[in-house]
């Protein structure tokens, strides 16, 4: 038994000073024009912090996970803040989907990893994003029965025994009763 828990403290000890501090649960802030980036360090050191930050940002993944912040790279910024980070890098466009990541530094100026890669998709924030949407309309009852009926007449064609769509057997009228072949 207490060769296992020193085998334990052990571990514990190596995890402490060998991997030191790591950047967890990222967050964006993207119903803005301008995202705002937060994550959180998590370190099993007493006393840890972050002294500075390097936040990248990109077009895809795949360049992000060479590490090319085509979008923004912040560089090193010597600060302890992690939560409301302003994105300060090329204008960024409506319905798009960008990936980003960060490390930091610690009290002892180790940098950690990269975090893992988050991602977050810009909305449609001005009138002109809604330029040419499709809007779902209006349409009384008659022409959806209509075009419901349309719709399994053509599903229906080569079913024996099926005239048309009111004899689809769950097909309903404006009474709610189902009709079957008769």
């Amino acid at each position: 038994m207490t060769i296992k828990l020193h085998i334990l403290n052990l571990l514990l000890f190596f995890n402490v000073f060998l991997y030191g501090a790591e950047v967890a649960n990222l967050r964006c802030e993207y119903q803005t024009e301008t995202p705002r980036f937060s994550w959180v360090i998590k370190s099993m050191k007493r006393g840890d912090r972050q002294t500075a930050y390097q936040l990248i940002v990109s077009s895809s993944e795949s360049r992000l996970k060479k590490n090319e912040g085509d979008m923004w790279n912040s560089g090193k910024q010597h600060s302890e803040q992690s939560i409301h980070i302003q994105y300060n890098g090329k204008n960024l466009l409506p319905a798009k989907m960008y990936y980003w990541k960060v490390r930091v530094w610690d009290k002892n100026g180790k940098a950690t990893e990269w975090s893992n890669i988050a991602k977050w998709s810009m909305g449609l924030l001005t009138e002109k994003d809604w330029q040419g949407a499709k809007w779902i309309a209006f349409k009384d009852s008659a022409l959806w029965v209509k075009e419901w009926q349309q719709h399994k007449e053509s599903e229906l064609k080569g079913v024996s025994g099926l005239r048309n769509a009111d004899d689809w057997p769950w097909f309903t009228d404006k009474d709610s009763s189902i009709k079957f072949n008769e």
